[in-house]
């Protein structure tokens, strides 16, 4: 997992919903701030709540040194934040278009929760 280091502006990513069902959705796009991201998952913030469910698919579009990326997937982790209202979220890309099984959403949900630690213990060493 990549540990975000943002000089200057952060790195804020356009979410929106782009399937329920597997039936396109027009959705809203709101801004989430990215805090991590590996090959397989992006960490972010959001003050807006989203649910956990395997049927809704989300678009999550960023741009990282001038390269516009478009990234499909599921939330597989929410974490509260000790700070407000705030929640962490994590997507997990989709590589094709299979649903996730609910033995794949705890197996994520465990692996997220210890990226997240391991992320703090590392945060607080510096």
């Amino acid at each position: 997992m990549y540990i975000a280091e943002f000089y200057g502006e952060p790195l804020d990513g356009e979410l929106n919903i782009h399937s329920i069902n597997q039936k396109e959705a027009c959705s809203k796009t709101s801004i989430v701030r990215v805090l991590t991201f590996s090959s397989s998952s992006i960490i972010f913030v959001s003050d807006l709540k989203f649910p956990l469910l395997e049927s809704v698919i989300y678009r999550i579009c960023v741009k990282i040194h001038k390269t516009d990326l478009e990234l499909f997937g599921n939330i597989t982790s929410i974490l509260k934040s000790d700070q407000g209202k705030a929640s962490l979220y994590e997507l997990t890309y989709i590589l094709n278009k299979r649903p996730m099984l609910q033995g794949e959403l705890v197996t994520h949900h465990k692996r997220y929760l210890q990226k997240y630690h391991e992320s703090q213990a590392f945060n607080k060493i510096e």
